[in-house]
């Protein structure tokens, strides 16, 4: 497996265990609940508390999102490395 392969797969993985801890999760989902509840019940003069939660929001999905990415390109990795493996050990004769 080539270090870069091998640093996606690892990498993917990590991010996986971290998209699934129930400590990471349960802060993901509370703080997503708070600043919608923050937007949601803002009276239309607090703009800024608005914005502020929506910026917040924003973030979190990122981070969620840049995660995912991360766990995805590690599984893709990987598959594609399982099926070089698979082709070689076919070749070899």
């Amino acid at each position: 497996m080539t270090d870069p392969a091998e640093l996606a797969i690892r990498r993917g993985n990590r991010a996986e265990q971290i998209l699934t801890d129930p400590l990471v999760v349960e802060a993901f989902t509370m703080l997503r609940a708070e600043y919608i509840r923050g937007i949601e019940s803002s009276k239309p003069d607090q703009t800024e508390v608005r914005e502020r939660c929506y910026a917040h929001l924003t973030t979190l999905n990122s981070v969620a999102g840049h995660l995912r990415a991360v766990m995805e390109h590690g599984k893709l990795t990987k598959a594609q490395v399982n099926e070089l493996n698979g082709k070689k050990r076919f070749l070899v004769v």
